[in-house]
């Protein structure tokens, strides 16, 4: 719900929406968004995005691929296409290593093309 809050910052006009599978999470996000008068919050049950085909203009993802079992990932990327008109990014973070061990930065990665890629 971070990206949320980030985009409503730049653009308070435009209507956002969140949505994550543990209602504890949106009565978080709530509270954290509460200065938000733009956001819509929903439940998300069995991957299924609560949402009409075609729905958004573009759509977000920030950390849900890593929440989402493997064989379960080609369903929930065919829901964000099923309600996205025109463009899907997809930010990850899963930690490869600490480069430093004193660090408290670490290097985050992921293969999308991999990941999707379809099998012929």
């Amino acid at each position: 719900m971070i990206v949320l809050k980030a985009i409503n910052n730049v653009f308070p006009n435009i209507e956002l929406y969140g949505v994550d599978i543990a209602e504890s999470q949106i009565k978080k996000a709530e509270e954290y968004l509460s200065e938000c008068n733009n956001v819509s919050l929903a439940v998300t049950k069995n991957n299924v995005l609560p949402f009409d085909n075609n729905m958004f203009e573009m759509s977000i993802t920030y950390g849900c691929f890593s929440a989402v079992k493997k064989g379960d990932l080609p369903f929930f990327y065919k829901e964000i296409e099923r309600t996205t008109q025109k463009v899907g990014v997809f930010i990850e973070y899963f930690p490869l290593k600490n480069r430093n061990n004193n660090s408290k930065h670490y290097w985050f990665t992921h293969n999308y093309n991999l990941l999707f890629k379809k099998n012929n």
